[in-house]
């Protein structure tokens, strides 16, 4: 008897933040009473001091360098260290210890750190806060641990902060770390307070914060600041929209070659893969005094670039793809049409998100632009010129928005000096580059050519469970499930209940289930994916067959039922020549069938199909009309049986006789008709056999 599961389906899921530290301000100095591990302890017995600089010799430096107009903006001082955690002081608190550290750089606008061999185990916590306690980074976990062990923290804002580590006591000894840099802030940086602080709104020009354009919230969610990985450059960049949703990365050929000389060696690519990517850094309101809570991702991984156009596309480890802090993807225009409108979205010197406005239409160069190393062909670029707003250092790699708010291209920089008068590389351009996959954005945005010559801006879809293929499958054959929107960079468990037995696919975006229950209702599959996200498919499992077909008896009465259906009536098909209807056949909700009655009364066996179709799933059967030779069912003095178990034609056991070596299915009170006959024998081998009572 064929049985085939209809499978209806419903995701439910749970969702926390994913890969990101979280920096917040609290203007009221009140930042460690946030964390409990350290309210009780806010000075750290260990302080390691910064040596003093020639400030203004490193500007005069920075005043040549931002007059190419095309380089990352350099807003610190480096100082290399190597202080592990037997530098620190350790203390005991509650269910655990706590490691701490204080830095002082006299007179720097932020702080910031890089580590190398980073490395937390579950429950251990990292925080950095200021002196003022009106800035908290953290937590910093386990889930950003990286490959490499190395790791780069935001900019913490004022000359004197506290690195503090809570390893919980059934882990302790575990957490490793090294600072092999502390970076002074000297001008410009990334912060917090904007009334306390001179850096806040450190950008030299007029410039319109982002925030008071809500009608570019969606774009600006894309916008991140990145901090290189020296620790002491700016530069900026968008996520971009793709085929396959992967977290590509936007920004300038320029802040990737370091040494200016417009070929990207090994060594330069391997820094671009070191980055920290700070989004959702705005004001908190237009015309705030603070910043929102920005959301920081370490790591990437080079994909492509390209001198001519100035574009580099890299591949972020980890993005604010979940939750309220959730980034966007840009949609981009690769027609190569000009617009009536050029809008930027930057962070100046390393400022709070800004927006710039062109409002003539923008054209491409009409002669060869030279920039120190490079010289742009006719027509390889776009020429922009600012009516509100403009550019600084820092805003390198930016996205040029066209009047449909689509990405056409990324910032170069300027020749002139000015601010307003810019140039930005062609995405259309971009889009072959080279022709090569290392040098075009092709091959990664749009691999199947798929989307077309525009996409949209997009948040990313929240992740579900779904259902592969086939859509219908036997009892005890096989299914698939798979991760839509999975990112790929967290581990994955695949559970069920009892209903489902997972066959392959443990750890992977793929699952294969083998359906093991006949019942009916709901079977659950369900996928842990890293400890933040929990999804739940609960799918509704109908069997559709069969009973009674297989009429050997012509001129006998024999219903055909479809067993576990939906609420939607069935349409029958059958041959009138050989059968006639008696009646339709509803014992039950969701059980639909007919009564026929064979007409064919020859001597020679024949075969016909009965058909029924019921929302939009067809079943047939062949059935075989001759005449009755199925006996009845009698055991006689046979040790071979334990049990026996007889069912009617819709599956539903009517009798059972336990332990029996004597057995005459006419000495039951079963009613005349068609039964199986199912029985366990003194081996656990099951027989079944289809059988007939005679009176």
């Amino acid at each position: 008897m064929r049985k085939i599961v209809l499978l209806f389906s419903l995701s439910i899921f749970t969702l926390l933040a994913v890969g990101q530290v979280e920096t917040r301000s609290f203007p009221n100095g009140n930042a460690i009473d946030q964390v409990k591990t350290i309210q009780k302890r806010t000075k750290s017995i260990t302080k390691k001091q910064m040596p003093s600089f020639d400030v203004q010799q490193m500007l005069k430096e920075d005043l040549i360098v931002d007059k190419m107009g095309d380089a990352p903006y350099r807003f610190g001082k480096g100082f290399d260290v190597n202080y592990s955690l037997q530098d620190g002081s350790w203390a005991s608190t509650d269910n655990g210890r706590l490691w701490s550290m204080n830095v002082e750089s006299q007179g720097a606008i932020s702080i910031n750190f890089i580590f190398n061999n980073f490395y937390l185990p579950e429950g251990a916590e990292l925080y950095i806060t200021n002196k003022k306690g009106t800035m908290l980074y953290g937590p910093v976990t386990h889930k950003e641990n990286t490959n490499s062990g190395f790791f780069m923290t935001d900019l913490i804002e004022g000359d004197n902060v506290t690195i503090y580590l809570f390893e919980p006591s059934d882990q302790r000894n575990k957490s490793k770390l090294t600072i092999e840099r502390v970076v002074h802030a000297y001008r410009g940086t990334i912060s917090t307070n904007v009334s306390k602080l001179k850096g806040y709104g450190d950008a030299r020009y007029p410039h319109n914060d982002v925030v008071c354009y809500p009608d570019w919230k969606s774009e600006s969610d894309a916008v991140s600041v990145i901090l290189l990985s020296n620790g002491t450059e700016l530069c900026s960049g968008s996520l971009l929209n793709s085929y396959h949703r992967n977290p590509y990365f936007l920004t300038a050929f320029h802040c990737i070659d370091s040494n200016t000389d417009r070929i990207l060696s090994t060594t330069e690519k391997s820094n671009a893969e070191k980055w920290l990517f700070k989004f959702h850094f705005t004001r908190n309101a237009c015309g705030g005094t603070s910043a929102t809570t920005g959301i920081t991702c370490n790591g990437a991984t080079f994909r492509a670039a390209w001198a001519n156009t100035d574009f580099a596309l890299v591949e972020a480890t980890n993005a604010p793809y979940y939750g309220s802090a959730r980034a966007s993807f840009l949609g981009w225009d690769r027609s190569g049409a000009t617009s009536p409108q050029g809008i930027g979205i930057h962070h100046p010197a390393g400022d709070v998100m800004k927006i710039s406005f062109d409002n003539q239409s923008i054209t491409t160069n009409n002669s060869v632009i030279n920039f120190p190393g490079q010289a742009f062909a006719i027509g390889s670029i776009w020429n922009v010129n600012f009516d509100s707003g403009g550019i600084e250092g820092g805003s390198s790699g930016s996205p040029l928005f066209n009047s449909d708010k689509k990405v056409i291209g990324q910032l170069i920089g300027t020749t002139t000096g000015s601010y307003t008068s810019v140039f930005y590389g062609r995405f259309d351009q971009s889009w072959t580059g080279g022709g090569t996959d290392d040098t075009r954005l092709s091959n990664w945005l749009d691999p199947f050519d798929a989307i077309g010559m525009t996409a949209n801006t997009v948040y990313m879809p929240l992740p579900e469970i779904k259902k592969g293929t086939p859509d219908f499958v036997n009892r005890n054959e096989i299914c698939q499930f798979f991760l839509d929107y999975y990112r790929g960079n967290q581990t994955i468990n695949w559970l069920s209940n009892s209903d489902m037995t997972l066959i392959s696919g443990q750890g992977t975006a793929w699952a294969t289930y083998r359906v093991s229950s006949t019942a009916l209702g709901n079977v659950k599959v369900e996928a842990n994916i890293g400890t933040e996200i929990k999804l739940t498919k609960y799918t509704s499992v109908f069997y559709r067959h069969f009973g009674g077909v297989d009429s050997y008896f012509y001129g006998q009465t024999s219903p055909i039922i479809l067993v576990g259906g939906t609420n939607t009536e069935p349409t029958w098909t059958y041959d009138s020549y050989f059968f006639d209807k008696v009646s339709d056949y509803n014992p039950e909700p969701k059980v639909w069938g007919i009564m026929l009655k064979s007409k064919y009364n020859g001597s020679t066996p024949i075969t016909t199909t009965v058909t029924v179709k019921q929302d939009g799933v067809t079943l047939s059967k062949v059935v075989t009309l001759k005449p009755a030779t199925t006996k009845s069912l009698i055991v006689e003095d046979t040790p071979i049986f334990k049990n026996v178990r007889i069912y009617n034609i819709y599956g539903v056991k009517v009798y059972e006789e336990k332990n029996t070596v004597n057995f005459n299915i006419e000495n039951t009170n079963l009613n005349r008709g068609i039964y199986f006959f199912e029985s366990t024998d003194n081996e656990g081998n099951i027989v079944r056999e289809k059988v007939m009572k005679n009176k």
